[in-house]
């Protein structure tokens, strides 16, 4: 992989610009590569497919655990599969990893986890929170008239709901 990292037309970034968005250092890539020995969770390997970009991943234990669930990589020591699909690429790997990501790990996917802990559990409801709202809205705008007034809407806690 370093042998294909220096001899690249393009230039390899480590860590972002600054002003770069994480989702926009993704757009502007090729492909993703995790030489790592060693990850916590190994966010890169969910990005990159919720992303839709190919990831060269190096063998550490959390990525051993979450192929498992069938996502499909490039062996990081092993190039030249990731430079043939980087001259043909095949979106069926990429829809196969994006499925994957979102299934397991998207936000639907939270959403389900925290259901089944949290179960019968509601976020608390304050009914003093309009009234608290109002009047924390008035004395800003008493102290400085330049704060826009917001309003809440009917019913709304300002609480996420699950």
């Amino acid at each position: 992989m370093a042998r294909l990292l220096h001899s690249g037309a393009t230039p390899v970034r480590r860590g972002l610009p600054l002003g770069v968005r994480m989702a926009g250092a993704y757009a502007a890539a090729d492909a993703v590569v995790l030489p790592s020995s060693w990850e916590g969770f190994g966010l890169p390997l969910i990005e990159s497919a919720i992303h839709r970009k190919p990831i060269a991943v190096g063998r550490f234990p959390v990525a051993r655990e979450l192929a498992a669930y069938g996502f499909r990589w490039f062996d990081v020591d092993d190039v030249e599969p990731l430079r043939a699909f980087l001259s043909d690429p095949d979106p069926a790997l990429l829809d196969h990893n994006e499925a994957i990501a979102r299934t397991h790990f998207g936000i639907d996917a939270l959403t389900r986890r925290l259901e089944k802990v949290l179960g019968p559990m509601r976020p608390h409801h304050n009914a003093n929170r309009k009234e608290e709202h109002h009047h924390d809205r008035t004395r800003d705008q008493h102290q400085n008239t330049s704060l826009p007034s917001l309003e809440v809407a009917d019913g709304d806690t300002g609480q996420e709901r699950l």
